[in-house]
Protein backbone atom coordinates (compact mmCIF):
# COMPACT_ATOMS: atom_id res chain seq x y z
CA UNK A 1 0.00 0.00 0.00
CA UNK A 2 3.01 2.34 1.08
CA UNK A 3 4.49 1.49 -2.51
CA UNK A 4 1.20 2.41 -4.52
CA UNK A 5 0.85 5.92 -2.64
CA UNK A 6 4.46 6.64 -3.58
CA UNK A 7 4.26 5.64 -7.23
CA UNK A 8 0.78 8.22 -7.52
CA UNK A 9 3.01 10.91 -5.27
CA UNK A 10 5.71 10.17 -7.75
CA UNK A 11 3.34 10.52 -10.51
CA UNK A 12 1.34 13.44 -10.07
CA UNK A 13 4.55 15.26 -9.23
CA UNK A 14 6.21 14.71 -12.60
CA UNK A 15 2.65 15.37 -13.86
CA UNK A 16 3.04 18.95 -12.40
CA UNK A 17 6.65 19.47 -13.46
CA UNK A 18 5.98 18.99 -17.45
CA UNK A 19 2.49 20.62 -17.21
CA UNK A 20 4.98 23.84 -15.55
CA UNK A 21 7.56 23.34 -18.75
CA UNK A 22 4.55 23.41 -21.12
CA UNK A 23 2.69 26.14 -19.77
CA UNK A 24 5.48 28.73 -19.99
CA UNK A 25 5.05 31.92 -21.32
CA UNK A 26 8.80 31.89 -22.54
CA UNK A 27 9.31 32.88 -26.16
CA UNK A 28 12.90 31.09 -27.54
CA UNK A 29 14.27 33.80 -29.90
CA UNK A 30 17.04 31.62 -31.40
CA UNK A 31 20.92 31.26 -30.88
CA UNK A 32 20.20 31.11 -26.81
CA UNK A 33 18.14 34.05 -26.25
CA UNK A 34 14.89 34.09 -25.02
CA UNK A 35 12.15 36.61 -24.45
CA UNK A 36 10.76 36.46 -20.34
CA UNK A 37 7.38 37.86 -20.52
CA UNK A 38 7.07 38.51 -16.51
CA UNK A 39 10.17 40.29 -16.61
CA UNK A 40 9.41 41.88 -19.82
CA UNK A 41 13.09 41.36 -20.98
CA UNK A 42 15.13 39.61 -23.47
CA UNK A 43 18.14 37.81 -21.96
CA UNK A 44 20.86 35.15 -23.64
CA UNK A 45 20.51 31.94 -21.70
CA UNK A 46 23.97 30.09 -22.46
CA UNK A 47 25.86 29.36 -19.16
CA UNK A 48 29.45 30.58 -18.59
CA UNK A 49 28.83 33.76 -20.85
CA UNK A 50 29.36 36.98 -20.01
CA UNK A 51 27.39 39.72 -18.49
CA UNK A 52 25.41 42.39 -20.52
CA UNK A 53 23.98 39.83 -23.38
CA UNK A 54 20.20 41.14 -22.57
CA UNK A 55 17.71 43.96 -23.26
CA UNK A 56 16.62 45.06 -19.46
CA UNK A 57 13.01 45.61 -18.56
CA UNK A 58 10.62 46.91 -19.68
CA UNK A 59 10.97 46.22 -23.66
CA UNK A 60 7.78 47.15 -25.33
CA UNK A 61 8.18 45.84 -28.70
CA UNK A 62 10.33 43.02 -30.42
CA UNK A 63 11.09 41.22 -33.37
CA UNK A 64 13.75 38.32 -34.49
CA UNK A 65 14.43 35.91 -37.65
CA UNK A 66 17.61 33.76 -37.91
CA UNK A 67 20.28 36.95 -37.68
CA UNK A 68 19.06 39.44 -35.85
CA UNK A 69 16.40 40.71 -32.60
CA UNK A 70 15.06 44.28 -32.27
CA UNK A 71 13.34 45.50 -29.62
CA UNK A 72 12.01 49.00 -28.35
CA UNK A 73 12.49 49.24 -24.72
CA UNK A 74 11.54 51.88 -21.97
CA UNK A 75 13.89 51.56 -19.09
CA UNK A 76 12.59 51.37 -15.64
CA UNK A 77 12.33 54.85 -13.62
CA UNK A 78 15.68 53.45 -11.08
CA UNK A 79 18.93 51.18 -11.90
CA UNK A 80 18.48 47.62 -11.05
CA UNK A 81 21.66 45.63 -9.95
CA UNK A 82 20.52 42.61 -11.53
CA UNK A 83 21.06 43.68 -14.99
CA UNK A 84 24.39 45.71 -14.83
CA UNK A 85 24.59 49.23 -15.40
CA UNK A 86 23.78 51.00 -18.76
CA UNK A 87 24.25 54.18 -19.99
CA UNK A 88 20.69 56.01 -21.38
CA UNK A 89 22.43 59.22 -22.81
CA UNK A 90 19.50 60.59 -23.06
CA UNK A 91 17.03 59.69 -20.13
CA UNK A 92 15.29 57.13 -17.92
CA UNK A 93 12.26 58.61 -19.14
CA UNK A 94 12.81 58.04 -23.20
CA UNK A 95 12.16 55.05 -25.50
CA UNK A 96 15.47 53.59 -26.12
CA UNK A 97 15.89 50.80 -29.41
CA UNK A 98 18.33 47.48 -29.51
CA UNK A 99 19.54 45.40 -32.23
CA UNK A 100 21.13 42.07 -31.16
CA UNK A 101 23.76 40.79 -33.68
CA UNK A 102 23.08 36.92 -33.08
CA UNK A 103 25.94 35.57 -34.90
CA UNK A 104 28.44 37.83 -33.01
CA UNK A 105 26.12 37.79 -29.44
CA UNK A 106 26.54 41.48 -29.67
CA UNK A 107 24.01 44.08 -27.82
CA UNK A 108 23.66 46.82 -29.30
CA UNK A 109 21.70 49.69 -27.44
CA UNK A 110 20.28 51.42 -26.06
CA UNK A 111 19.98 53.65 -29.29
CA UNK A 112 17.84 56.25 -30.21
CA UNK A 113 15.25 55.93 -32.98
CA UNK A 114 17.42 57.86 -35.49
CA UNK A 115 20.15 56.14 -34.64
CA UNK A 116 18.42 52.43 -34.67
CA UNK A 117 17.01 53.03 -38.21
CA UNK A 118 20.26 54.27 -39.53
CA UNK A 119 22.44 51.19 -38.12
CA UNK A 120 19.32 48.46 -39.01
CA UNK A 121 19.87 50.17 -42.26
CA UNK A 122 23.66 49.32 -42.31
CA UNK A 123 23.50 46.13 -41.12
CA UNK A 124 21.23 45.28 -43.63
CA UNK A 125 17.73 44.00 -41.07
CA UNK A 126 14.62 42.93 -43.18
CA UNK A 127 12.25 46.02 -43.20
CA UNK A 128 9.47 43.78 -41.94
CA UNK A 129 11.48 42.99 -38.96
CA UNK A 130 12.76 46.60 -38.60
CA UNK A 131 8.82 47.76 -38.98
CA UNK A 132 7.78 45.19 -36.23
CA UNK A 133 9.63 46.20 -33.38
CA UNK A 134 6.74 49.59 -33.38
CA UNK A 135 4.29 46.42 -32.24
CA UNK A 136 3.49 46.69 -28.54
CA UNK A 137 3.48 43.69 -27.19
CA UNK A 138 0.19 43.75 -25.94
CA UNK A 139 -1.10 43.77 -29.07
CA UNK A 140 1.09 41.22 -30.59
CA UNK A 141 1.07 38.20 -28.05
Amino acid sequence: MKIKVRYIFLILFLLYLIWCSLSSDDKRLGKGYVYYPEHRSIHYTRPGELKNRHIPPYVLGYNYDRYFIVARQKPGKFYEEIYGKYDYPFSRDMTYFWIIVKADRKVLGPLDETSYWRLADSLGINPENKRGVSMNLDDTS
